[in-house]
C-alpha cells in the first residue's frame, strides 16, 4: 500500500505542482507544465492499478504491475544518472528494489522461475498477508 501511495502521490505532485520536478529555482516553462502532466497520466492509473490489485487480491497480477513499475523506475534510474540526480536515483533505487521484493514474496518464488508465473494446481493454503481468515 505505502508503494502504491507514493506512485499516486508522485503523480498528483506531477499534475498539480511540476515545480517540484526541477531543481530549486529553475523557472517552471511550458514544457516542464506539459512533462508533469504526462509524468501524472502514467503514475496515477499504475497506483490506482496497484491499489485495486491489492483490495482484488489479485497476486499474480499485482505481482507483474509490481514488475512493470520496477522497470519504469529503472528507466528513471538511468535517467538519473545521466543527469547526475542523485536524489531522484535514491528515491528511483528504493522504489524499484522494494517493488521487485514485494513481487518475489507474491508470488513465493524467484521472479526468474518458471514457476512463479504459473497458475497453481490446487488454491494455497496460506491466507492473505495480514488477512484474518
Amino acid at each position: 500500500m505505502v508503494g502504491a501511495a507514493v506512485v499516486l502521490v508522485g503523480g498528483l505532485v506531477s499534475w498539480f505542482h511540476p515545480a517540484q520536478l526541477l531543481p530549486a529555482g529553475t523557472p517552471v516553462t511550458g514544457g516542464v507544465r506539459l512533462y508533469g502532466v504526462r509524468m501524472a497520466a502514467r503514475a496515477l492509473p499504475l497506483g490506482l492499478a496497484l491499489l485495486a490489485l491489492l483490495a482484488l487480491r489479485a497476486r499474480r497480477m499485482l505481482a507483474a504491475l509490481l514488475i512493470l513499475v520496477a522497470a519504469i523506475e529503472a528507466g528513471d534510474c538511468v535517467a538519473a544518472l545521466a543527469n547526475r540526480d542523485w536524489a531522484e536515483l535514491a528515491g528511483a533505487v528504493v522504489v524499484a528494489v522494494a517493488f521487485l521484493w514485494a513481487a518475489t514474496r507474491l508470488v513465493d518464488a524467484p521472479l526468474w522461475a518458471a514457476r512463479a508465473w504459473r497458475e497453481p494446481a490446487t488454491p494455497p493454503t496460506a491466507s492473505w498477508p495480514g488477512s484474518r481468515e
